[in-house]
C-alpha cells in the first residue's frame, strides 16, 4: 500500500541484489541474484536464504505531488 525503497545491497554479502542486471523480482519478492536470497516487499525481511531473519536496510521515501521520491542522505 506504500512505497518502500531499499538499499541494492545484499544481507548476506555487501553486494548489489541485482548483480548489475536490474532485475529484482522473483514471484512477488526481491531476491538477491547472485545467491537466490528473498526479501519481503513489505519489510525487506529475509524470508529465504542463507541471511533469514535479516532485513535489508530501508531508505526513506518522501511522496510529494503523486511523485515517489527516495531520501539519500548518505546513511548507510
Amino acid at each position: 500500500d506504500e512505497p518502500r525503497a531499499y538499499l541494492n545491497q545484499c544481507r548476506h554479502l555487501p553486494i548489489p541484489l541485482d548483480a548489475g542486471s536490474r532485475q529484482f523480482f522473483f514471484a512477488g519478492e526481491l531476491q538477491c541474484a547472485t545467491h537466490g536470497a528473498r526479501y519481503r516487499l513489505r519489510d525487506g525481511m529475509c524470508v529465504a536464504g542463507p541471511c533469514r531473519g535479516a532485513a535489508l536496510a530501508a531508505l526513506p521515501v518522501e511522496i510529494a505531488s503523486a511523485l515517489v521520491f527516495v531520501i539519500d542522505n548518505g546513511a548507510r
